[in-house]
């Protein structure tokens, strides 16, 4: 994963790590791809290249898990109170 990253993984194993920086070394249409992503959802969604995520069937996978994974950190706030 591109600049120290954190790796995210998906139920189906798609690798992913999440960003609100345009890399000034992506091309044209990455950097239009990730402003779109800024947004519609205000984060840039990263592949293991650290390039923006272009499927929108994989997009949809990783906001179903980002929803998983706040709904969990909820739970686990709630459970240290």
């Amino acid at each position: 994963m591109a600049g120290g990253d954190s790796v995210n993984i998906t139920a189906n194993g798609v690798e992913y790590a999440v960003t609100k920086k345009i890399s000034s070394s992506w091309n044209y249409y990455n950097k239009r791809i990730a402003q779109t992503m800024l947004e519609k959802f205000g984060k840039i969604f990263l592949d293991c290249f650290g390039q923006p995520f272009e499927d929108d069937f994989l997009i949809d996978e990783i906001l179903e898990d980002q929803k998983e994974r706040m709904k969990d950190e909820k739970n686990n706030r709630r459970s240290f109170r």
